[in-house]
């Protein structure tokens, strides 16, 4: 949990990753996460029976930061052990699904405290539930329009076809028309200026005493070069 919540975060912030956001995530408190472990491991040790998720009406209830910590704890706790039916843990074999209590209550825990980190309203159990209920269709439906999309183009390749290749672009709200689906055709490939399609040398010259390699990343790559997630190899390592 230190790692994700904190380590990562501050590691983000001093790569100036987040220095365009309107707000500057906090990372979770140490003194949270340690009081949480320390009340997961007395309930796991049976020093007590109270956890978040026991109490009359918990769903309805926005956790706190530590109960959201006790409760990630636990269900890990939970899915490490051993299953009668296959003889083996849980984890690496569990699939999401809202209506698996297991699974919820660590994606609702996790996520509030992410939300936690970036200043965004908590929610309750029930509230997070319904969200993810509704992501899983919305994400399988637009996946299914673009894979059907690309199997037409795909179509027009294999079959050698005289018909030009489309871009097309899925909208989220109809045209005038009544249209959500706008193809166009693509751009010709630049072969000469395009650093992917062609094999483009830049040489640059850079003081390595101030010049800082998330400088080059940031400034050249991404500002000057146009690169979205640019990936840097040095010597055998990305």
């Amino acid at each position: 949990i230190k790692a994700l919540y904190v380590d990562e975060i501050n590691k983000c912030i001093s790569m100036e990753m987040y220095k365009t956001a309107v707000k500057t995530p906090e990372t979770i408190s140490i003194d949270f996460i340690e009081s949480g472990a320390k009340h997961a491991s007395h309930y796991i040790d049976k020093l007590h029976t109270n956890r978040p998720s026991s109490v009359i009406g918990w769903d309805n209830k926005i956790w706190s930061i530590e109960e959201c910590v006790i409760e990630i704890i636990l269900c890990i706790y939970e899915a490490s052990q051993i299953d009668p039916k296959s003889g083996k843990s849980l984890i690496g074999q569990l699939s999401f699904d809202k209506d698996d209590a297991l699974a919820m209550k660590f994606v609702y825990a996790a996520s509030n405290l992410r939300c936690a980190v970036f200043g965004i309203p908590l929610n309750s159990f029930h509230d997070t539930k319904g969200i993810a209920g509704n992501i899983i269709p919305a994400i399988s439906t637009t996946n299914a329009i673009i894979a059907g999309i690309q199997v037409f183009q795909a179509v027009k390749i294999l079959k050698d076809s005289s018909s030009p290749l489309k871009d097309v672009y899925c909208s989220r709200c109809p045209t005038r028309k009544g249209v959500y689906l706008l193809p166009s055709n693509p751009d010709k490939p630049n072969e000469k200026g395009c650093c992917v399609c062609s094999t483009a040398i830049l040489q640059l010259k850079v003081d390595t005493n101030s010049f800082i390699l998330n400088d080059f990343i940031n400034k050249v790559l991404k500002s000057k070069l146009g690169f979205i997630r640019p990936s840097v190899t040095i010597g055998s390592s990305v």
